[in-house]
This record gives structure tokens, sequence and C-alpha cells, in this order.
């Protein structure tokens, strides 16, 4: 049987992997691509400001999840660009959030 709590990061690795590559494929063009892998990233690095007090490797891979899902599936495009695109995302989210220029408001 399936167990949730010794598996879970496997299982939310392969459902974000699954919708990065479902995004891919419908995706029409590669400016609507990188603006789409950009604003992930965006939201990934949200995601990691989040858990920054107790960040565990785990969070990490279920991130990275939808970046290998995209790729995967990406048909317009280069990679290398998308993954960069990705990080810069995260890294921009992650640092306008630590700076307070953004703020959360969790309800």
């Amino acid at each position: 049987m399936f167990e949730v709590e010794k598996s879970w990061m496997e299982f939310f690795f392969l459902l974000i992997a699954a919708i990065g590559l479902i995004f891919a494929l419908v995706v029409p063009s590669a400016i609507v691509g990188y603006a789409l892998v950009f604003v992930s990233g965006y939201f990934a690095g949200r995601v990691l400001y989040q858990r920054r007090t107790n960040i565990i490797f785990p969070f990490y891979i279920i991130v990275a999840g939808f970046l290998i899902g995209y790729l995967i599936g990406m048909q317009y495009g280069n990679r290398i660009i998308a993954t960069v695109l990705y990080i810069a995302g995260a890294v921009l989210s992650y640092q306008l959030h630590s700076k307070g220029i953004l703020r959360d408001r969790l309800y």
C-alpha cells in the first residue's frame, strides 16, 4: 500500500513534474514558454522563502520537479535559457521577499 508519510516527496515530485509537462505541451510559443517558466520560478522562490526557517532537501527536489517536467515536454525554445530563467525567477523572488520589498499574507 502507498504510505504518504514515507514517500511524500516522491508523490509531490511526480505531481509537480506532471503539471510542468502539461504546461510545456500546452504552450504555443517560445516567448510564452519563457514567461511561464520565469513566473513558475518566481513562485518556487516564494515557496522556498516561506519554508526558509526549516527548509529540508525534499523541498528543493519538489521545486525542481516542475522544471524537470517542463524541460521534458518543452517543444519550443532553448532548454538552457528556460533553466536560467527559472533559476533567475526563483532567486529574484527570494531576494525581494527577504528584503521586505514584497510581503505575503497567509490566510
